[in-house]
């Protein structure tokens, strides 16, 4: 319960001036909040798959800049025990900007976000993170483009002198409607290529994918469920507790658009 008003207040307070500014024609601003089984981040469980409640805000601009900010609660930090159990928050701040190209029908998304996990963490282990990001998008598929600027949430290399800045992340994803259902299929495959790791086969380094459905409700409301799954190194994903981290998964949630 801590978790989630500390996920609520981060949100409230920041969006207060950008409430403020979307009072202008050339702003817009959309929030949202959901409530979910567990959080999967790039085919892994976040929170040991126990539920997760999660929300956000972006401001964006007639010119395209947009900027937002979202937040959840994790365990993963101190399931993997680097942290006391401090680390119970996920905020990620981004901006960027979007458009379209000509009238070619595609359009272009390039941004940074950072990856903000407040607590004290043990040994030395800093798991804040920052990326800049491309995406290129066609109707309704697109790929997205994530190259990191640090470490990798905290990866070091196995030597314990490598950094793992310029770690990359490909997404390809396709939002398919459903003709006139208010149902959209969720398809996705990702690649994850990890710097400075030594390993070989790579340890961190893998491939995961998600096929799953949402549903467009009245009033805001949206439900949905997806699966995933991964070809990740199950030893190094498993926790000291036997939870492998990079097992199936399986998320249903519902959410509402404020």
């Amino acid at each position: 319960m801590k978790n989630t008003f500390l996920a609520a207040a981060a949100i409230t307070v920041l969006s207060l001036p950008a409430a403020a500014l979307a009072e202008d024609a050339d702003f817009t601003f959309t929030g949202n909040v959901g409530l979910y089984s567990q959080y999967v981040f790039r085919g892994i469980t976040q929170t040991d798959e126990d539920p997760a409640v999660q929300g956000g805000f972006d401001l964006g601009h007639s010119s395209g800049l947009y900027a937002g900010a979202w937040g959840s609660n994790i365990s993963w930090i101190s399931d993997f025990g680097s942290s006391d159990g401090g680390n119970s928050l996920e905020l990620d701040v981004y901006a960027g900007y979007r458009n379209s190209i000509g009238e070619t029908g595609l359009g272009y998304d390039l941004g940074a976000i950072y990856y903000w996990y407040p607590g004290d963490t043990l040994d030395h282990f800093d798991p804040d993170s920052a990326e800049i990001y491309g995406a290129l998008t066609y109707e309704w598929i697109g790929l997205k483009v994530s190259w990191n600027l640090d470490n990798y949430f905290g990866y070091q290399g196995n030597t314990g002198s490598n950094d793992s800045d310029g770690s990359a992340y490909y997404d390809l994803y396709a939002n398919i409607p459903v003709s006139e259902t208010g149902i959209t299929l969720n398809l996705h495959y990702g690649i994850l290529d990890v710097k400075h790791d030594q390993a070989s086969p790579s340890r961190l380094s893998y491939n995961d994918w998600k096929l799953g459905a949402t549903w467009a409700l009245p009033n805001g409301f949206s439900a949905g469920a997806y699966f995933t799954s991964t070809d990740a190194d199950k030893d190094f994903y498993t926790t000291p507790t036997g939870t492998d981290t990079s097992d199936n998964q399986v998320v249903v949630f519902v959410s509402k658009a404020l």
